[in-house]
């Protein structure tokens, strides 16, 4: 555990290297302004640094709890079992999901490559995709987001009748986004998926140290601290630098089961179709009252069949070496006489 607020700015450092954290994330540099006029430095130079008043920083300078005051919220706050509880679980969400990206990434230079499709990594430009595939001139293609799956839908053979193994859920705002994103843009959408049952959130959760799941249980808690950013930040440190040798023989054992899995593809113009088709059998909020109230911070999925309505991604590698980038293209869109595209 974040014993108090130097090392909780040890951790910080640690994540973000020498840069420190993004502007943006106004309450790690103003802790660390608070520690600085603790320190005995002069309130007058630090509060410009942070573009605060010398007011509220000499204010905050004579709290007994510094992340308390700066964060609203204590770390004994964030140390409670179900705030930890969740930030493990976010974390075990995103760490194999991270993973995922960099593994398609390996894989679609492997089997692409050689014919002229690059990637362009959009994955920390804020932008809804995580990918562009481009064609040999250099022309965008496709957008592309990577979904890992690895939590399964427990009752779908009795809520939306697939095998449990057989079930990837997608929530239906992403469907939505997708579709009306691609219609500006004039830009297909498609997500690549992979499934991993055996690497479900809580088990990936088990193995990020404390200390990490204390920072995103205390960004998660405290209002307005960038938690998707520092989430995401933690996973990229945990992936990149240096970590206890259980950790990282973890995570490889993690990329490994990734990399032998199947991936498939989903066009967003399929998944809207199959919603608007299969609404009432494949999408389980709609036909339960009170969902909401049910099940709290759910979201609305449609669930999918993994070997019925995605595309092996052998099959997409093998379209585009034999119909090229307009053949892709041609199964991936609605058209008038078949209206459901087939990848």
């Amino acid at each position: 555990m974040l014993s108090g607020v130097d090392e909780l700015l040890a951790l910080v450092a640690a994540i973000y290297g020498p840069p420190g954290p993004p502007k943006g994330l106004r309450k790690f540099w103003k802790a660390r302004a608070v520690r600085e006029v603790q320190r005995g430095g002069d309130p007058k130079v630090i509060a410009k640094t942070v573009k605060t008043s010398i007011k509220s920083l000499r204010e905050l300078a004579v709290s007994d709890d510094p992340v308390k005051a700066v964060f609203g919220k204590s770390l004994a706050e964030a140390a409670e079992p179900t705030a930890m509880e969740y930030g493990r679980r976010n974390l075990g969400q995103m760490l194999p999901g991270q993973l995922a990206e960099r593994v398609f990434a390996d894989v679609f230079d492997r089997t692409l490559g050689s014919a002229g499709l690059k990637l362009r990594d959009e994955r920390h430009e804020q932008s809804e995709t995580d990918f562009v595939v481009l064609d040999p001139s250099g022309n965008d293609l496709m957008r592309l987001n990577v979904k890992f799956h690895g939590t399964q839908f427990r009752d779908a053979a009795a809520q939306v009748n697939l095998p449990l193994e057989d079930c990837f859920g997608l929530a239906t705002y992403k469907i939505i986004q997708g579709v009306q994103n691609q219609t500006k843009e004039g830009l297909l959408h498609a997500y690549a998926v992979v499934s991993v049952p055996s690497l479900a959130a809580e088990l990936a959760g088990t193995i990020v140290p404390v200390n990490m799941v204390h920072l995103a249980s205390l960004v998660r808690i405290a209002p307005r601290s960038g938690r998707t950013h520092v989430e995401d930040a933690i996973t990229r440190h945990l992936i990149e630098d240096e970590q206890p040798e259980d950790v990282t023989r973890s995570i490889a054992d993690f990329a490994a089961r990734i990399r032998g899995a199947e991936w498939r593809m989903l066009s967003v113009n399929k998944a809207f179709y199959l919603l608007r088709e299969l609404l009432t059998d494949r999408v389980f909020a709609v036909k339960v009252p009170r969902f909401a109230q049910m099940y709290k911070n759910a979201e609305v999925n449609m669930h999918f069949s993994l070997s019925n309505d995605l595309t092996p991604f052998g099959k997409v590698v093998h379209i585009l070496n034999t119909e090229y980038v307009q053949g892709l293209t041609y199964q991936m869109s609605s058209h008038v006489k078949d209206p459901k595209p087939k990848v």
